[in-house]
């Protein structure tokens, strides 16, 4: 009985350690709170609808409605996803354009893309069609302009439907086609390809920086990154003047002011390769980070980084602030797909695969005055947000503190 006793005493001592362990190798000890702060404001998170609407994978809010899909037939193939119906849900959980499309895209500026067997068009928030279906690829709306494709044709059109820029732009094969050869509109400019490389036009169509770069990304903060080779990137201002000297590749798009770069592989440790990462801004200067395996922008002041545990392991997440100093811990099994994390003071995050949501310290936000518990969640958007329950999805809002 004595022995009994002490091999138990012995195992609740090793998980005691271990536990301690934990939560001093990770500094996380799980905190819960009821309300968060964001702005200068106290929010609650609370359910909107419970969990019921059999749908499939449904899209963060965009003005006032979310794009949503219901199965009609299971894929043919293993991985591949099933066969759907688009329409689109109000911010009261209601049906407002019926599930009949076999695509669509979110709202923008007021307008929706959406497609019939092989043709887009476009329709508005009370499922009129505005511009007909009439071309073969199509995106959002964008500063006015939306890119469309007719027969091989990229141009850009005006809400009515007006072709206002006519591009003789056509994918390349080869180094560069992995990209969009057409992007919509930001900060009044839009990138595109001819001859496989990229420049830059105006919203009437000029040639505003020469088509020189290998590829290209969007204007941002009023920069954007190029490729002057395969490896080689830099950034430009809007005249096309170049701000840094190449020595890295540059990863992303210019959020809050920082990008993302790389230059490649430093070393190689049990968890597998760690490469160079870093955050530069428009003057230079470099946020150096180590001993991670990716990194995402920045959103609403704080950035995802990623360590990878092992072969048939779980990928890890935490957050960084501007400084490069880790503010959640690297603990987290899962984010959403969807990203934009924090929007609204909470982001989602799975822990052991069941989902719930944080705040940007790290704390549990309990959803009704408890611990969320699901089996998936996506980020706020217009202070709504999906989460699932078996086959079920539902919506959380959030309300002002009293």
């Amino acid at each position: 009985m004595r022995r009994k006793l002490l091999v138990a005493a012995i195992l609740l001592a090793v998980v005691c350690v271990a536990l301690v362990v934990n939560s001093v190798f990770f500094g996380y000890r799980e905190t819960r709170v009821n309300n968060f702060e964001f702005g200068g404001e106290y929010f609650l998170v609370e359910t909107l609808l419970s969990p019921s609407l059999e749908i499939y994978s449904p899209e963060p809010f965009s003005e006032g409605m979310s794009h949503v899909r219901r199965v009609i037939a299971l894929a043919l193939y293993h991985g591949d996803p099933p066969l759907t119906k688009s329409g689109f849900i109000d911010n009261s959980g209601n049906v407002v354009i019926p599930l009949e499309y076999d695509d669509a895209l979110c709202f923008s500026e007021g307008l929706a893309a959406v497609r019939l067997e092989d043709r887009w068009g476009f329709i508005d928030k009370t499922g009129e069609v505005v511009i007909p279906f009439e071309f073969s690829r199509a995106g959002p709306f964008r500063e006015g302009l939306a890119k469309v494709e007719r027969d091989g044709e990229w141009s850009f059109i005006d809400h009515g439907g007006n072709e206002v820029i006519s591009l003789d732009s056509h994918p390349q094969d080869g180094e560069g086609s992995w990209l969009p050869h057409v992007w919509g509109f930001h900060e009044g400019l839009a990138v595109v390809q001819r001859d496989g490389r990229w420049g830059y036009i105006d919203r009437e169509g000029n040639v505003v920086i020469p088509f020189q770069f290998q590829r290209a990304g969007r204007f941002s903060d009023g920069f954007a990154w190029v490729n002057l080779d395969i490896w080689a990137s830099v950034m430009i201002d809007r005249e096309g003047n170049q701000i840094n000297q190449p020595g890295y590749r540059i990863m992303s798009d210019f959020s809050e002011g920082l990008a993302i770069v790389n230059s490649g592989p430093v070393g190689y440790g049990l968890q597998g390769l760690f490469e160079y990462w870093a955050f530069i801004d428009a003057t230079g200067n470099i946020i150096n980070l180590s001993g991670y395996h990716w990194v995402y922008p920045f959103n609403n002041g704080l950035a995802a980084v990623r360590i990878d545990t092992g072969l048939n392991s779980p990928r890890l997440f935490g957050f960084i602030d501007k400084d490069g100093e880790l503010v959640v811990p690297v603990i987290f099994d899962g984010l959403d797909g969807f990203f934009s994390p924090f929007n609204g003071g909470v982001t989602a995050v799975a822990l052991d695969s069941r989902w719930r949501y944080i705040d940007r310290m790290g704390n549990v936000v309990l959803v009704d005055n408890i611990v969320p518990n699901y089996d998936w969640a996506h980020n706020f958007s217009e202070g709504l947000a999906w989460v699932r329950q078996g086959d079920r999805w539902g919506i959380l809002q959030l309300v002002p503190a009293a």
